[in-house]
């Protein structure tokens, strides 16, 4: 279904668009898609040599998405809805000592999910069996995605939501969504023309 919303710079299409919460549940609203980022290292190669052993050993099994979307602000109080979800295509034995994952059936994800079942990688610290030797009624412990959803009132609370904790600085996924959302988005566009007092 889609409607007709208006933005800075003109009316857009603004289309029913469905994007899960930290529990895993569709949420709906309607919008338009700003941007779409990814840091999947299995198709990127990253700027600076890996520094810890843990995440040497475990390139290319989890990686992060970010997706952007202007609501529409003729329904909802806030102007921006931010989807951040952590990839994973790893697995654990269940008796290791990562206590990482949810347990599932062999059978069921390859029944299931059998995309994922040609994809997913032992973890190399617990090391689990490889899936091949497995049978449809072994257990495996495997990550599963995580999704996190914010609503953003203004650019401002976007920007506060882009910003690594660690790092107190938002980090090349988020500045590439921003820079590509700033294509669409007048208000993101003008971010970097905006001075504040410190």
């Amino acid at each position: 279904m889609t409607m007709t919303m208006t933005v800075k710079g003109g009316p857009v299409e603004a289309t029913e668009i469905r994007v899960r919460d930290s529990a895993g549940r569709q949420r709906r609203f309607y919008g338009e898609l700003l941007a779409d980022v990814s840091w999947d290292p299995r198709t990127a190669t990253q700027a600076k040599s890996q520094t810890s052993e843990d995440t040497a050993r475990t390139k290319g099994v989890r990686w992060t998405d970010m997706i952007l979307y202007a609501a529409d602000p003729d329904r909802y109080p806030y102007e921006y809805v931010l989807q951040i979800i952590g990839r994973s295509i790893v697995y654990h034995d269940i008796t290791g000592h990562c206590n990482r994952g949810t347990r599932r059936l062999v059978g069921d994800i390859n029944k299931e999910e059998p995309d994922r079942y040609e994809v997913l990688q032992p973890c190399p610290r617990c090391r689990p069996k490889d899936l091949s030797v497995l049978k449809d009624k072994d257990i495996v412990s495997a990550e599963e995605d995580r999704y996190s959803l914010y609503m953003c009132h203004t650019v401002d609370d976007l920007v506060d939501q882009l910003v690594d904790p660690r790092i107190k600085a938002i980090g090349g996924l988020g500045q590439r969504l921003l820079d590509e959302a700033a294509q669409k988005n007048y208000a993101i566009a003008q971010l970097k023309e905006t001075v504040l007092d410190l």
